[in-house]
């Protein structure tokens, strides 16, 4: 079977226009079934794209702590470098991995992708719960988008990542904490290894020369 996503929505005998194919195991009878939960979905290789680098700016392979003021703790910006492309549209995608997550009132956490305007407010947002942890759990975050094209709108600029939770308690009653590494912003559909934003590279080095001559 075939599909437009990993759940198996929009499930066809045919491949064309999808992107997943779906492989039933350990059947009884060879009866093909309709249930798209009978199918384990894998991503066709011709669908596979891979952008590699990290859009993000900040961002660490070391450990770091999120609290959450009410909906969103930690945030990450998009570089100016790549921020006209990515208003251009397109297929991206954002992972994160989490190493610990509590709350007191099971909430969920993830990542949420926004486009803002200059006054702070987003014009847009793109996430999906089904990607979220559950409080407790450890392990990666995954989801890929398809961005529109909003190049036309002036008013938008910039574009920035959370560290999600999805609901917006707050305080001890709410207890939510997490803490993360290896967050990701790349253009394509598949999730690769982390790799810093090349100008936090440039900068790093810039900061070792300026040490050197001091």
């Amino acid at each position: 079977k075939y599909a437009d996503d990993e759940h198996g929505n929009g499930m066809s005998d045919s491949p064309e226009g999808k992107l997943y194919i779906g492989l039933a195991f350990n059947k009884t009878t060879p009866e093909e079934s309709n249930n798209p939960a009978d199918y384990t979905w894998s991503l066709m290789p011709q669908n596979i794209e891979i952008g590699g680098r990290n859009l993000l700016l900040g961002t660490t392979y070391e450990e770091l702590t999120g609290e959450f003021s009410t909906w969103n703790s930690d945030v990450y910006y998009v570089s100016d470098n790549v921020l006209d492309e990515v208003k251009h549209g397109g297929t991206y995608t954002m992972s994160v991995y989490f190493t610990h997550t509590e709350s007191n009132n099971n909430s969920r956490f993830g990542l949420i992708f926004q486009f803002y305007y200059s006054n702070g407010n987003f014009h847009s947002q793109y996430y999906s719960y089904n990607t979220f942890l559950e409080s407790g759990e450890t392990g990666w975050s995954i989801y890929t988008f398809n961005l529109p094209d909003v190049s036309d709108i002036d008013e938008i600029i910039g574009a920035r990542v959370y560290i999600r939770s999805d609901n917006n308690a707050t305080g001890s009653s709410a207890g939510k904490l997490v803490r993360y590494k290896w967050l990701k912003l790349e253009k394509g559909n598949k999730a690769t290894d982390w790799t810093p934003a090349p100008e936090d590279t440039e900068q790093d080095i810039s900061n070792l020369r300026g040490r050197v001559n001091t």
